[in-house]
């Protein structure tokens, strides 16, 4: 079959097709669609993702755990930066604490102290971030007709809890964040629950592939039947368009 693009009419060269995420760009306009309903295909007929690198899976019978380190090897720029803006704050306090112990105690010292709280604040939740990157891996876990999601060791947001039997469908949406001059994404997992109730399972992949990788082992020893969900219908030429 000839594939068009439903912006400009023009007919789509195989250099622009994806058939891995039934997605197409068009060469002449840039747009990027998704063809999978031309094709009439569901999101059940995708092929498997394949286990992604940072990911262990275990399964045994009725129980299946997967685990992923949080650790990129872009944290070392955080980790530089948190150096940095460390070694300033302490330092600047030394100096500070160093004249108010020879007795030179001052108005405008005592406000020096207070002065850069903020920048302490800062300070402490880059240096959190930075050991819970660098530290913690994310845990899912389906045993016991429950599943169960904790990241560790570094404290960081309550451990989810379901009822596998609770979950209709899972799928995964992606997430825009705008800066002052660029643009990055991030991928969400979530539920929707048989009581019509969307629930957060992991945020902050990187990586759509990420998330897909474990919607379908999930959905594959829940037996759930993969169908579409109206968030997840967009995300994967989302996806492809940023490549």
């Amino acid at each position: 079959m000839q594939l068009h693009c439903p912006n400009c009419r023009s007919s789509i060269v195989a250099d622009g097709i994806n058939l891995n995420l039934l997605v197409a760009k068009c060469a002449s306009c840039s747009n990027v669609f998704s063809f999978a309903d031309d094709l009439d295909l569901s999101v059940a007929d995708k092929p498997q993702v394949d286990q992604p690198k940072r990911f262990r899976v275990e399964n045994w019978g009725p129980d299946l755990t997967i685990a992923y380190r949080w650790y990129t090897h872009a944290v070392w720029v955080l980790v530089f930066f948190c150096v940095i803006w460390d070694g300033f704050i302490v330092g600047f306090y030394s100096s500070v604490i160093a004249g108010l112990s020879d007795g030179k105690v001052e108005t405008m010292d005592v406000v020096a102290l207070v002065f850069p709280i903020l920048h302490v604040l800062i300070g402490l939740a880059l240096t959190y971030a930075c050991i819970a990157t660098l530290l913690n891996k994310t845990t899912i876990r389906i045993g016991g007709h429950q599943l169960t999601i904790s990241s560790g060791p570094v404290p960081c947001g309550k451990a989810i809890l379901l009822q596998a039997a609770d979950i209709r469908q899972l799928y995964c949406v992606k997430k825009e964040h705008r800066h002052k001059r660029s643009t990055s994404y991030t991928y969400e997992l979530n539920a929707l629950l048989r009581d019509g109730v969307s629930k957060t399972l992991i945020q902050s992949l990187t990586d759509y592939q990420q998330a897909r990788f474990i919607e379908q082992q999930l959905e594959s020893h829940l037996k759930i039947v993969d169908e579409r969900v109206g968030e997840e219908v967009t995300s994967v030429a989302q996806e492809y368009a940023d490549r």
